[in-house]
């Protein structure tokens, strides 16, 4: 694994994190194991949401994490988004390892959220709510929890990219 800041521009910082696996088979339950703090419904989501459809492992690629540092809103970071493309749940689990936790929660990232294309791709987490995951970055507080695709995110919240596969 291997993390590169690609740019530090005005609207914000786009970074590489290259050499991960993406596993699409993963289930959420799986891929919540091991983290100290999970919202326990994000493991019940259903396999299909969660890898947006995908199947199978990817080795070798790339995800871009891009971190406006500025408060935005589902829709302002859908916006932004569309440079970097769309990660879903299954693409931001292959972030979840101590190391890449640690290097983004350096550059000052404390979550990183996949807010999906439209709010129809978001997850059902309850009472036909959609919400988006992300995945807290915290050395105490480290796992996957829902957000609110109808507040405003914060200026420590980061947007997961679809990844490039070399």
């Amino acid at each position: 694994m291997k993390i590169q800041v690609v740019s530090d521009m005005e609207k914000g910082l786009l970074i590489n994190v290259c050499g991960l696996t993406v596993d699409y088979n993963q289930t959420p339950a799986e891929a919540t194991k091991g983290l100290p703090d999970n919202y326990p419904m994000v493991a019940t989501i259903p396999q299909e949401s969660w890898s947006a459809g995908k199947t199978g492992k990817v080795e070798g690629v790339t995800i871009p994490v891009f971190f406006p540092r500025h408060r935005f809103t589902t829709k302002e970071g859908r916006k932004l988004q569309a440079e970097i493309g769309y990660g879903c749940p299954a693409e931001l689990a292959a972030l979840k390892g101590e190391d890449v936790r640690k290097e983004l929660w350096d550059q000052g990232i404390w979550w990183i959220v996949s807010l999906m294309e439209d709010d129809e791709a978001l997850l059902l987490a309850s009472r036909d709510v959609r919400r988006p995951v992300y995945l807290r970055l915290g050395p105490f507080y480290h796992g996957f929890e829902f957000g609110y695709a109808d507040g405003a995110w914060d200026v420590y919240d980061a947007l997961v990219g679809a990844p490039q596969v070399p």
